[in-house]
């Protein structure tokens, strides 16, 4: 598993893609990530008009064995830089504990 692997599953752009996926490198205290914010339009009609919804994506990778991804979805647009710092710091609280 790397970052550059889910940098490229979470930044793909879809059919139903509003604007082109922003994607930016981080280093997390829990490992190297990639963010990834993303908008999509919901059950759009034949003119392609429907319902935004934007999304912060985090693609974490704590070592080269496996990943994790912290994702945050939301309608309310006026919101959305205020919704990203919140999953930034949600991204930088992350921490991984040993199974027994």
């Amino acid at each position: 598993m790397t970052v550059d692997l889910l940098h490229r599953y979470l930044a793909t752009p879809t059919s139903i893609s509003f604007r082109p996926p922003e994607a930016e490198h981080r280093t997390l205290p829990i490992g190297p990530a990639v963010r990834v914010r993303h908008a999509y339009v919901q059950e759009p009609d034949r003119d392609g008009t429907g319902t935004i919804l934007e999304t912060c994506a985090y693609g974490i990778c704590p070592d080269e064995k496996w990943g994790l991804v912290l994702l945050t979805s939301w309608r309310a647009l006026a919101h959305t830089d205020a919704l990203c710092a919140l999953t930034d710091g949600l991204a930088e609280s992350v921490t991984v504990t040993g199974g027994g």
